[in-house]
């Protein structure tokens, strides 16, 4: 299994689990259906299983996708959010944003905060 994928696959057939090559980048894949799976020592994982061109069907575990970045959330993490406060505040005190902007990218980032 290729430690830097993301993208966890089971063979449908016999359950085998590999990761998927390189070669596979930029491959479309269809979405069968999506489960979600509740185990106590994983937690809650949302899995979708496809059929990938060429290699047939995988089940591809979302968690770890966004935990290595292959898949980019378009929400706001709540650690993601204060560092763009924090790095906001940094650039006014520099004086390369004004007072007005720094509020705005605050007020959108507290949200994610609380």
């Amino acid at each position: 299994m290729t430690s830097e994928l993301a993208i966890a696959s089971a063979f449908m057939g016999g359950g085998k689990v590999d990761g998927i090559g390189a070669t596979y980048a930029g491959s479309q894949m269809k979405i069968k259906s999506i489960k979600v799976e509740r185990n106590k020592n994983r937690g809650v994982q949302v899995v979708f299983r496809c059929d990938l061109a060429g290699l047939g069907g995988v089940l591809v575990q979302i968690e770890n996708c966004l935990s290595t970045g292959e898949i980019v959330s378009q929400g706001m993490t709540r650690d993601k959010a204060l560092s763009e406060v924090k790095k906001a505040k940094e650039m006014l005190e520099l004086e390369l944003i004004t007072q007005q902007e720094f509020d705005s990218i605050k007020a959108e980032c507290i949200k994610f905060i609380k």
